[in-house]
């Protein structure tokens, strides 16, 4: 005997969203309810408000409170969703922070000294010299701890320099008038932007592949033919040669070094590097001048 069967199909996701809100503010005003009817019978028979003056001040008061719990959890959530983005972005930009978080001490005891000489009654010749006999003892101390280890070599110099800048800049700000201290803040802009690009430039994100890219499989490339390796080797004695014209001369960026070709490897060449027997070009000279040497 053959039966109906039916089958419930499940209720969209607005459809449940409104019935769970009813439902909430149904609770909600039947217990607003109850206690606006505790207290009206508390009052005398002639004052008394009437069941449906109730059920509408207890509907009201119930869209009010699910209304303000509604903005507390959305703004708790936007809160903490933007904690979160910002303690990411931190971690992902620690490195490339690390020039400002340097130069945010030299800055706030630099306004810090503007202000107590330009609205206190300190000497401006006193506030400076204290300004920059702390910046430089702190400084000092900080490299010794801290910085010369944790600093490449290749960006010692730089970051000595921009101590020193930032050193200057600070037992400054006591002598700077109002008028000039846009113009001062201005310099140290200026000043940490241009001795911390090459930072920036060395600690980058890279840039990520495109969606087609993502799939290339670099097996099928092949080893290179021989007319290629043939070119391979023309570009490195080109290569070679360029070296010593411009790299390897007395006022170059590694004087007396020598490159030596190995030959070509798969879609590359290889290279030595030979530095002059003197001992005046080392590993860490190599790395400070590796822009300059880039042929």
């Amino acid at each position: 005997m053959p039966t109906d069967t039916h089958t419930t199909e499940p209720a969209p996701d607005g459809a449940t969203a409104a019935e769970d809100k009813a439902e909430r503010l149904a609770a909600a005003a039947e217990r607003r309810y109850r206690q606006l009817q505790h207290d009206n019978l508390r009052r005398r028979p002639e004052d008394r408000d009437s069941d449906e003056a109730l059920w509408r001040q207890a509907r009201r008061e119930a869209r009010a409170e699910l209304r303000s719990a509604a903005i507390r959890a959305k703004a708790t959530e936007t809160a903490v969703n933007l904690a979160a983005d910002l303690a990411a972005a931190e971690r992902r930009n620690r490195r490339q922070l690390r020039p400002w978080l340097i130069a945010a001490p030299y800055a706030a005891l630099g306004q810090a000294a503007w202000a107590l000489a330009e609205f206190g009654s300190g000497v401006p010749v006193g506030i400076s010299a204290l300004c920059a006999a702390t910046t430089a003892g702190a400084s000092v101390l900080a490299w010794r701890r801290r910085l010369a280890t944790a600093c490449p070599a290749a960006f010692r110099d730089r970051l000595k320099a921009g101590l020193g800048m930032l050193c200057a800049w600070s037992a400054g700000m006591p002598l700077a008038a109002a008028a000039h201290l846009p113009g001062m803040w201005l310099a140290l802009l200026a000043g940490i932007g241009y001795l911390a690009l090459p930072w920036w430039r060395h600690v980058a994100h890279p840039y990520p592949l495109p969606a087609e890219l993502d799939d290339l499989d670099t097996t099928e490339l092949g080893e290179p033919t021989t007319a290629e390796q043939e070119v391979q080797v023309g570009r490195a004695e080109e290569i070679q040669q360029a070296w010593t014209d411009r790299v390897a001369t007395p006022h170059g960026a590694v004087p007396g070094a020598e490159l030596q070709i190995l030959g070509p490897i798969a879609r590359g060449l290889a290279f030595r590097i030979l530095l002059d027997a003197a001992g005046r070009t080392t590993a860490n000279t190599l790395e400070r001048e590796r822009d300059r040497i880039a042929l």
